[in-house]
């Protein structure tokens, strides 16, 4: 039996836009502590709807609702006081340290003279912690690296202390071990925080491995769903068409169409057996597994010691790095 639904978020029959709807007819919805990302290619109107959920663009028609209440019935300080928003981008700020930053968070609960109160207090150094910034807590923003400017834009909007937490592109410009590190931050505040969480990525491969729900934009609709279920129902296979790339359903990745030419065959097992495949591929070689053909490649691994032998009819030719095995392969079939 289906339980009671827990919706925080409901979007019906939206429009988005400027002077001309970008999508139309939008019936979205977010769960408590769901984490929700939004994709789709550039220009598709990822922001925009973004920014309007958060009520920071007008909507052209339709209507949102925050916990069954319509939104736009909520004044500016009540609205802050529910939603957060967080931008691409540094914050334009230049003078000012992390921990300062943070309290920014606050300003919708405080009086009209902006007072911390000890509770407030209380809650910018409790997100500090949560969000592992204490170590650059008394640091100016420019003193920061942006993986620790972007843990500090999300600690601002945590101390906001809202349900629903948007981010857009919040792995924008970080290199790939803060894009793991931030969405799986994302993941750990809306379970430990009970947060809703909707942020915008172009990371599939970390979306996919994270996300509740993804709210996958096209041209005229967006469809929603477990990362699953929408591999299941091909919605992904259309979602950038170029020639040169292609869906792999059983990885949940894209990757590159590569033209091949050749046929070998590996003989080996384990890591070294799954790189060195991985290796071929890329170097635009077809292959078969463990079976006996006119070129084949073997891994020896004993004592420490790998090598990768090549063979074609009566040449034999051993190799000590996948390197060396690529780099050598064409001149020798």
């Amino acid at each position: 039996m289906i339980g009671k639904t827990n919706n925080i978020l409901q979007l019906k029959n939206l429009s988005i836009g400027y002077d001309k709807p970008i999508q139309k007819n939008i019936n979205l919805f977010a769960d408590k502590t769901e984490l929700i990302s939004v994709i789709g290619k550039n220009g598709i109107g990822k922001s925009t709807l973004l920014r309007t959920i958060a009520g920071l663009q007008l909507k052209l028609s339709g209507d949102i609702y925050f916990e069954d209440k319509e939104i736009d019935l909520l004044n500016l300080k009540d609205k802050s006081k529910k939603i957060s928003f967080v931008s691409t981008g540094a914050p334009n700020y230049i003078n000012i340290k992390i921990r300062e930053l943070v309290a920014l968070g606050r300003f919708p609960h405080t009086n009209m003279f902006g007072n911390l109160s000890a509770n407030d207090t209380k809650i910018i150094n409790e997100t500090i912690c949560l969000t592992g910034i204490e170590h650059i807590a008394e640091k100016n923003i420019y003193e920061v690296s942006e993986g620790e400017l972007q843990r500090a834009m999300i600690a601002r909007a945590l101390s906001q202390d809202t349900d629903l937490l948007i981010f857009d592109e919040p792995t924008a410009f970080l290199d790939i071990p803060n894009r793991y590190e931030i969405l799986y931050l994302l993941k750990r505040l809306s379970r430990e925080s009970n947060k809703t969480i909707i942020f915008s990525s172009h990371d599939l491969d970390i979306v996919m491995q994270l996300s509740d729900k993804i709210w996958l934009m096209k041209e005229n609709e967006i469809i929603f769903g477990a990362p699953e279920d929408l591999v299941l129902n091909n919605n992904f296979e259309d979602l950038f068409i170029n020639k040169n790339l292609k869906f792999v359903k059983n990885t949940g990745q894209f990757s590159f169409v590569i033209d091949k030419q050749h046929l070998v065959n590996i003989k080996g097992d384990g890591l070294i057996f799954e790189w060195t495949k991985k290796a071929l591929d890329r170097a635009g070689f077809n292959y078969t597994c463990n079976k006996q053909h006119d070129v084949n490649v073997t891994i020896l691994n004993s004592n420490n010691s790998i090598k990768w032998v090549f063979e074609k009819e009566n040449n034999k030719f051993v190799f000590d790095s996948i390197y060396q095995l690529i780099k050598n392969i064409n001149n020798l079939i």
